[in-house]
């Protein structure tokens, strides 16, 4: 479960699996599961060789990679004896197809965010390995099928899910990430009351922002803004409602591109990313550092609209599939989406990422002290997923007070 310490778990196992004499494969969907792994290793001075193109590789990273590792190599004895010194070895799912990997088998493969792997990806490393574990939540993100025909005869069904049993599972439930009001809302929308926060410093922890009263000061004006980061423990999550901004242009006053069309009204809402771009610039006004500040949005379009208007502050954006296994103490998630609903055809919205319940799982979980979510409710509680968390959420929504005039000022 999400915040429970899946990564030091991980690190941990290598260690003792290491210890024992043990060779490992470590892998996953993403470069990025991959290096989070390894970076963790590092600091433990664990060795391992890092497969894959060194392009893809995190620069802290680059010295175990194998282009590193045998750029001085000069015969294929010599890169089978560099090959073969590691005992942990690191590599995406797909990139599994290295030739040393059909020449060795390890003793344990450790897939990391497995319920993210298509089975067809995960087939070639644990035939590379004796025994393998898989680690990954099922509540989150499911390995990504565009094709409709494919994902109605079950194609996203991940190795994690199929060979899920009550004797196979082990569950990390002790949350040490999000706090009580955080993990309540997961519960609420999930976890049904399983994930717990790990201890009591963890239920109570708050965003603190140092010159809170600068922030009243300057914005004192914009009550909406004041109250969506009001810091108390029961105000950790705070969803501000646009208003219906479907029927309002779209374009942008920053001379960012974004046609006005009825696609950009889906995929782009400048709207919210003023709201956005105003709660990031209260944040780090207030004394908030920039790394503790993280903005998610639903769709690629708004990430990138979102990521140009805040180039300043060099905060990350990124969409939900890009944000899962990372976290920030405050996060700000744009759900992008403001439609005239009475429109839409019911069976289209099954397939709408807003109606993806281990999607939005994943987007309230990233936060541990403060989430602002920025929508439409009109649109919104069209769909399942979020009329369950407008619902637990009816006492902390903000109404903006239609000061569309900040799009000037921004």
């Amino acid at each position: 479960m999400p915040g429970t310490g899946k990564t030091a778990t991980i690190v941990a196992l290598i260690q003792l699996l290491v210890e024992l004499d043990k060779t490992v494969l470590i892998t996953s969907h993403t470069h990025s599961a991959i290096d989070n792994i390894c970076t963790r290793l590092q600091k433990f001075k664990v060795d391992f060789i890092r497969l894959g193109s060194q392009s893809k590789i995190a620069d802290n990273l680059k010295p175990h990679s194998e282009a590193s590792l045998t750029e001085k190599c000069t015969t294929p004895e010599e890169m089978d004896k560099v090959y073969n010194s590691f005992k942990v070895i690191a590599v995406t799912c797909l990139g599994s197809g290295h030739p040393l990997l059909s020449k060795r088998t390890v003793d344990v493969c450790v897939v990391d965010e497995s319920t993210q792997v298509l089975q067809t990806s995960i087939i070639r490393p644990l035939y590379a390995a004796k025994t393998f574990v898989l680690i990954g939540d099922p509540d989150q993100l499911a390995p990504l099928v565009r094709n409709r025909d494919a994902l109605n005869a079950g194609m996203s069904e991940s190795l994690f899910e199929r060979l899920s049993s009550s004797e196979g599972i082990i569950t990390l439930n002790l949350n040490y990430r999000m706090n009580k009001t955080l993990t309540d809302l997961a519960n609420t929308l999930t976890y049904e009351g399983q994930l717990q926060t790990g201890n009591e410093v963890v239920a109570n922890r708050t965003l603190h922002i140092p010159n809170i009263q600068a922030v009243k000061n300057s914005y004192k004006q914009h009550q909406w803004l004041v109250e969506a980061l009001d810091t108390s423990l029961e105000a950790a999550v705070k969803f501000i409602d646009t208003g219906p901004v479907w029927s309002l242009s779209q374009t942008s006053s920053k001379n960012i591109k974004s046609k006005d069309t009825p696609d950009s009204k889906n995929y782009v809402n400048v709207h919210e990313a003023t709201i956005v771009f105003k709660l990031v610039e209260a944040l780090i006004e207030g004394g908030v550092p920039n790394c503790d500040i993280g903005v998610i949005a639903t769709y690629r379009a708004q990430v990138l609209h979102i990521s140009t208007l805040l180039s300043k502050f060099t905060v990350d954006v990124s969409t939900v599939d890009q944000f899962q296994g990372r976290d920030k103490n405050v996060v700000i998630y744009s759900c992008t989406k403001s439609a005239d609903m009475t429109r839409a055809a019911p069976e289209s919205q099954s397939f709408e990422l807003l109606e993806d319940k281990r999607r939005l799982t994943v987007a309230i979980t990233r936060a541990k002290r403060k989430l602002v979510i920025v929508g439409d409710l009109i649109t919104l509680q069209n769909y399942k997923t979020f009329s369950v968390i407008l619902r637990a959420l009816e006492n902390n929504i903000v109404k903006f007070d239609s000061e569309w005039n900040l799009l000037d000022s921004s």
